[in-house]
């Protein structure tokens, strides 16, 4: 089983046209790309020197439409990105949008991220157009049983049960000392 949140944000507001110009930073030193089915093929790439690298902050339209072959596959980012640091709940996506609006954080303590651009919305389809918001999903590998290169998520084996945490925070800059407070509440009741 492999459970995840798929939450959109646009940190500019629902009428925003896009989020092209909000600003993304992930704690991601590699990522798994894609084949032509956006399937994941095994290998796990550094994120060095390539559009997908995200470790500092960087707009989401900055490289989405550049020359890589990876970008043209999913049509922008739709990639599993594998997340720095260990077990412990940590801090590993961060988004700014203007700054009279709430920026977004993520911590937990999974070891994958799923990016995903809003490639794929449409406005007649589901009420918004294409790229107006991006998703950040926490999750294992995805397609992790059929390659032996990624750490196996296989549950029923290992006979035993894995807690997950995950702390969404969304706050005003102008708010941020309250939010962060209520941050470090939100993480400790999730590690009871």
């Amino acid at each position: 089983m492999n459970l995840t949140n798929h939450t959109y944000f646009n940190l500019a507001g629902r009428d925003h046209r896009d989020v092209l110009q909000q600003l993304l930073t992930l704690d991601a030193d590699r990522y798994t790309p894609v084949d032509a089915a956006l399937i994941p093929t095994g290998e796990i790439a550094p994120v060095q020197g390539t559009p997908f690298d995200f470790r500092t902050a960087a707009a989401i339209g900055a490289r989405i439409d550049g020359d890589h072959e990876q970008l043209r596959r999913g049509g922008g980012y739709d990639h599993n990105f594998v997340l720095n640091g260990g077990p412990a709940l940590r801090k590993v996506a961060f988004g700014r949008g203007p700054v009279d609006r709430p920026d977004a954080g993520s911590r937990n303590n999974r070891a994958r991220g799923q990016f995903y651009s809003g490639n794929n919305l449409d406005l007649t389809r589901n009420g918004f157009a294409r790229r107006a918001g991006f998703c950040l999903e926490t999750q294992h590998y995805p397609d992790s049983p059929n390659h032996p290169s990624f750490p196996s998520d296989d549950f029923a084996a290992r006979r035993d049960i894995s807690v997950e945490n995950g702390v969404l925070r969304s706050a005003t800059r102008s708010s941020s000392t309250r939010s962060a407070g209520l941050w470090q509440a939100a993480e400790k009741r999730s590690l009871k």
